[in-house]
C-alpha cells in the first residue's frame, strides 16, 4: 500500500478523534492499529496527510491544527504524559473539512 492510501485510512480516524472527548492523549502506535498498519514507524506517512492538510487548508483559507496537537509519540511509562497540545483552533472545526476533500 502506497503512503497516500495509508494517509487516506488514516484521516477518517484522526477526524473522529478531532470531534471525540480530549480526556486521553492519542498515540501513533494507536492510529497505525487502527488501520492494520505493521509498524509505529510511519513518519513518511504522516508528512503526507500534513500535505494534505495544507493543500486543503490553501484552498479553503480556513486554518485546519497541526497533527501534533492530535496525535503523539507514546512516552516510556517512567516518564509523566503531556496533556495533547490545544492548537488555537484544535477541537473539530478545521478537520470537518476533510469530509469535503476525501
Amino acid at each position: 500500500m502506497t503512503n497516500r492510501e495509508w494517509a487516506l485510512k488514516m484521516i477518517p480516524i484522526l477526524v473522529r478523534w478531532a470531534q471525540g472527548a480530549w480526556d486521553k492523549p492519542h498515540y501513533y502506535s494507536d492510529l497505525t492499529a487502527a488501520v492494520g498498519h505493521k509498524t509505529n514507524q510511519i513518519g513518511s506517512v504522516m508528512g503526507t496527510i500534513q500535505d494534505i492538510l495544507d493543500d486543503l487548508q490553501k484552498q479553503t483559507g480556513k486554518k485546519i491544527p497541526t497533527l501534533n496537537s492530535l496525535v503523539q509519540q507514546r512516552k516510556p511509562p517512567h516518564r509523566p504524559t503531556p496533556r495533547p497540545h490545544r492548537h488555537e483552533c484544535s477541537g473539530t472545526q478545521g478537520y470537518h473539512l476533510l469530509f469535503q476533500y476525501l
